[in-house]
């Protein structure tokens, strides 16, 4: 279950619905590279559909929201990448006692959502 509010009848304000299914457990780094290659493909579609039929602000307003949908699925999958690929040194920190485990946390990455939290500046 979420703990933010859906935005889903604002259209300005995308859901961030890609990152919905990470809710439960933390995602790998292959299932997120296979979500960035089918919303690549989503960004084609939604192109080439609207080509000949809209206007152009509004086509830049939609890629906009999907270009940022991208760009947080690319930083999750680092993180993803780092985390699986970090596990030695992370044995080698233990051992030295400079690191305390814990469990994974969930987290949503969107710079808006942070400075809501943060308020105004």
């Amino acid at each position: 279950m979420s703990n933010r509010r859906k935005r889903v009848n604002e259209a300005r304000l995308p859901c961030n619905n890609e990152q919905d299914a990470w809710r439960e457990s933390c995602p790998t780094s292959s299932q997120i590279k296979a979500s960035i290659h089918q919303a690549v493909e989503e960004i084609f579609a939604s192109l080439e559909a609207t080509a000949a039929q809209t206007l152009f602000a509004s086509v830049e307003k939609t890629v906009r929201s999907l270009v940022f949908s991208l760009g947080r699925l690319f930083l999750a999958y680092f993180l993803a990448f780092r985390h699986e690929h970090s596990r030695g040194e992370v044995e080698e920190a233990k051992k030295r006692g400079d690191f305390r485990e814990r469990k994974p946390q969930p987290r949503l990455l969107d710079r808006r959502e942070a400075s809501l939290r943060r308020g105004p500046d």
